[in-house]
């Protein structure tokens, strides 16, 4: 019973020094995506901000005819609401009316592009939650993503310039939501692009690399841990600072018999 509980206690001994080098790796990577360096930061900034753009409005209608009164924001929550409250099943009968009918479709394609716009703020965000995986090629793609979304939000900004009613049954009104979200995609564009062209080096230490290596082949069945010595891998300043520390546990374990 002694013996499997000193074997159970080496194997736990083992893995976990393979399991905390590799949370050390992935702390590693974390901190270079986010919080390591002016451009990192930056770039988590401009997303959050990107993702906050999306409550300002860029436009709104209101329609207001005798005893019926209906406004609708072309905005991430104005789109809730109108989900929510279900006003959006008496909207393909504005686009149909005679009344304001032409202002409507209008409309439907500002929401439209700003959908598209909203997919890719969000696909924007989701990448940058995930950069530490691959900050490099995350980089890349997060360029990608921003000018597109730049771009859309370029062709937003002008297609709501362009709202214009028929009549007095219905007014726009035109917002800066898509200006903001302009700027905050062209910034995320431009640190992006920077840290692609950057040199970016991790603070990972090389005897936690080996330590993955041997945790994958753990994983995948190669080797068991019972084949391990333990520590698993050590470096020489280490089996240093093991033995010496060793030496005066010994030497004060001697002096307490004497």
């Amino acid at each position: 019973m002694l013996y499997t509980q000193e074997e159970d206690l080496a194997r736990d001994a083992k893995r976990a020094e393979l399991e905390f080098a590799n949370a050390r790796i992935i702390v590693a990577k974390i901190k270079a995506a986010f919080i390591k360096g002016a451009l990192p930061i930056a770039r988590l900034v401009f997303v959050l901000l990107l993702a906050g753009s999306f409550v300002l409005p860029v436009a709104s209608a209101t329609y207001s005819v005798p005893l019926f009164r209906q406004e609708i924001s072309l905005s991430a929550l104005g789109i809730y609401q109108l989900f929510s409250g279900g006003a959006i099943s008496i909207v393909p009968e504005f686009a149909k009316s005679t009344l304001f009918g032409g202002a409507t479709k209008s409309l439907l394609i500002a929401a439209g592009i700003y959908v598209v716009d909203l997919l890719l703020a969000v696909a924007l965000l989701l990448a940058e939650i995930l950069s530490f995986i691959n900050i490099k090629k995350s980089a890349k793609s997060m360029a990608g993503i921003s000018l597109a979304g730049a771009a859309v939000s370029s062709v937003l900004a002008v297609v709501v310039l362009t709202l214009k009613a028929e009549l007095s049954f219905i007014t726009f009104d035109k917002s800066f939501g898509a200006f903001a979200v302009i700027i905050c995609f062209i910034a995320c564009f431009i640190c992006n692009h920077k840290i692609s062209k950057a040199d970016i080096r991790l603070d990972i230490r090389e005897d936690d690399l080996e330590r993955k290596e041997i945790l994958k082949k753990v994983r995948s069945g190669e080797i068991s841990l019972d084949e391990l010595s333990l520590p698993v891998f050590e470096t020489e300043e280490e089996k240093e600072e093991r033995l010496k520390a060793l030496e005066e546990a010994l030497k004060k374990e001697e002096e307490g018999k004497e």
